[in-house]
């Protein structure tokens, strides 16, 4: 998939340096946001790998460079869909 490849370059700088996994990163990133990942486990190094996510907060200028490399607004194959927490009341 061409159109993540900066976003998953980014996310594996972003990992190495905090010594976690690129999901720990990208699920930190998604609960910055104000998201509620919903992930699911097979193996426990899986669950291990998501736990890191939660001691944790990315830096606002890690954020930012997510952010320019998001999808949202882009023609792309990917469908997404985001929804407001205030949507969810």
């Amino acid at each position: 998939m061409e159109e993540l490849e900066l976003t998953l370059d980014v996310l594996e700088e972003i990992a190495k340096a905090r010594n976690v996994s690129m999901s720990a990163a990208a699920l930190n990133y998604n609960m910055g946001k104000a998201i509620l990942p919903v992930v699911g486990i097979r193996k426990v190094q899986q669950a291990e790998e998501n736990l890191q996510a939660l001691p944790w907060r990315l830096r606002d200028d890690d954020t930012r460079r997510i952010d320019g490399f998001s999808l949202e607004g882009k023609t792309t194959r990917l469908w997404q869909q985001r929804i407001a927490v205030d949507d969810v009341t």
